[in-house]
């Protein structure tokens, strides 16, 4: 009986000190877990911002550029490069656009000088972006002017494409 008695108290602190232990490696295997995801989800949402970046800078210049002979190409380009939603505000726009352009004869060329990523997640970046758009018509008398502007892109994510939701100046 001893024996008994002396082996009893060595059980039950090696079945709590297994108890501890497991649910100390539960613990861990969660928490890494967790920080698993939390690194994936981060990763995925720098290469969104990356990807909506370079789609920004290629939408900011084909959206904010046009030509007075060929407006309806320009236009479709750039409604090419935004959500259903917004080029139907667009197409509001175009139009006025479109009839100043046409009666002034003007051409605009946007080039982006530099993209600021503002916020952003897998599927919705907002970009701050720098351009200048080199505009010639009657009113400038042929010669270019260049403005500087700096606008806000909102890109949203459709399937692996990303589009204009938004365009709002600074």
């Amino acid at each position: 009986m001893a024996v008994e008695t002396a082996v009893r108290p060595r059980s039950r602190v090696a079945v709590v000190l297994s108890a501890a232990l497991g649910v100390l490696l539960v613990v861990i295997l969660a928490l890494a877990g967790i920080l698993g995801v939390k690194a994936w989800k981060g990763k995925e949402a720098e290469d969104a911002r990356g990807q909506a970046a370079a789609a920004g800078r290629k939408a900011a210049e084909t959206a904010l550029s046009y030509d007075y002979r060929s407006l309806d190409k320009s236009f479709a380009a750039a409604r090419a490069t935004m959500t259903p939603e917004f080029a139907g505000q667009f197409d509001a726009t175009a139009k006025v656009a479109g009839e100043i352009a046409t009666k002034t004869k003007a051409t605009v060329r946007a080039e982006v000088r530099d993209v600021g990523v503002r916020d952003g997640d897998a599927d919705r970046v907002t970009l701050v972006i720098f351009v200048n758009q080199t505009t010639t018509s009657t009113i400038t008398q042929g010669r270019p002017r260049v403005d500087l502007n700096r606008t806000r892109f909102t890109m949203v994510r459709n399937g692996t494409q990303w589009l204009v939701q938004e365009i709002a100046g600074l």
